[in-house]
């Protein structure tokens, strides 16, 4: 496999983030924006914890020449620990491709009134597609969509203030309903927490693939960039629009508003994201049964098949609730793998200076 240069490696990073964590603009809306205007400064922080855990899952992937998940939490040989572990993160990766699948149906739905189910399941085929290809597939979707998304949601973000004014900016309203997250720094950190917890399955992989430790930093640092400029601008312009909120894809609904064209590419964008954060999980997911159950060595596909299948079925319980309730609960679960993540590298860091 050709090696991956620090832009090739920033914008795949990059990318993997997009379709769970920013893209539709619920997820952004509901961790951040929701809190008025120290969301701001708290997405901010969100990043600067996501560029330490970053750096230290795609190191040890380098270091350890293995993107097995569990792993990357316990190095040690202790059978129990890794299938807990191993049961704890294929159920979120589970979980969170059936929101991609979810979020495709009302994407579909919101801009065409065509039935859900329907966008579902084009979603899940052409997604299958891109997984069959794998981690070079997934790079292919994500180096056409992180630079379209800097480009759009700052266009769409200058439309929305300019409508409202900079002011409406620092005034914006505390919204925040969810009980799971009760205040904005539990939620930054639980925001982190689940991206983290969904990306520890593809990026070792990411490490492995980096044509040297510079080529690592650079690439991590620039996808962080890359993230905080396009959440920012979704932040301020879903700020000054809360009424964007109350459509699932609150992003898709203000750049329709913008202009239908505008509409028509964003819609484009957000089934990317959604695309390249489902190919991920989905290579991850069966890499893992794979290394596991050496039997189903050479029937991949088969079994990327099947899990597209079994999270189309469950998606159809609808985008927006399962985004307020997943995504908490599983972000809770992650601070255990950040505790886990962090003594591993400690430990491998040791050893490597031994």
């Amino acid at each position: 496999m050709k090696k991956f240069n620090s832009l090739k490696l920033g914008l795949t990073a990059g990318g993997i983030f997009l379709g769970a964590g920013y893209v539709s603009g619920q997820e952004l809306w509901k961790f951040f924006a929701a809190f008025g205007p120290v969301g701001i400064p708290g997405r901010v922080l969100s990043l600067a914890v996501q560029l330490i855990f970053t750096y230290i899952i795609l190191w040890l992937g380098r270091y350890l020449e293995n993107s097995s998940m569990d792993r990357m939490l316990i190095p040690d040989d202790k059978p129990l620990l890794h299938a807990i572990v191993s049961v704890i993160q294929m159920s979120f990766l589970f979980g969170v491709t059936v929101i991609m699948c979810a979020g495709a149906g009302a994407l579909v739905n919101q801009l065409l009134g065509i039935p859900a189910a329907i966008g579902g399941i084009l979603f899940c085929i052409i997604a299958c597609m891109f997984a069959f290809r794998g981690i070079e597939g997934l790079s292919r979707i994500c180096s056409v969509l992180v630079p379209c998304m800097v480009a759009v949601s700052m266009i769409i973000s200058v439309w929305a203030i300019s409508k409202q004014g900079i002011s409406a900016v620092f005034s914006m309203e505390y919204r925040n309903t969810s009980p799971l997250i009760p205040n904005w720094w539990i939620s930054l950190l639980t925001y982190v927490s689940y991206n983290m917890l969904a990306a520890i399955g593809v990026l070792p992989a990411l490490g492995i693939a980096a044509a040297d430790d510079k080529a690592l930093k650079r690439g991590n640092f620039l996808s962080v960039v890359m993230l905080l400029i396009i959440s920012l601008c979704i932040i301020c312009a879903l700020g000054v629009r809360p009424d964007a909120t109350y459509a699932e894809l609150p992003m898709l609904a203000l750049a329709t508003e913008l202009n239908p064209i505008i509409g028509w590419i964003y819609a484009a964008l957000l089934v990317t994201g959604m695309m390249g954060t489902t190919v991920s999980f989905w290579l991850s997911a069966s890499d893992f049964i794979i290394g596991k159950l050496p039997r189903f060595r050479n029937k991949n596909k088969l079994m990327i098949a099947v899990i597209a299948a079994v999270a189309f079925s469950v998606s159809l319980l609808g985008f927006g609730d399962l985004v307020s309730t997943v995504y908490p609960i599983f972000g809770y679960l992650g601070f255990v793998f950040m505790a886990l993540l962090v003594r591993t590298y400690l430990l491998t860091r040791k050893r490597s200076q031994n």
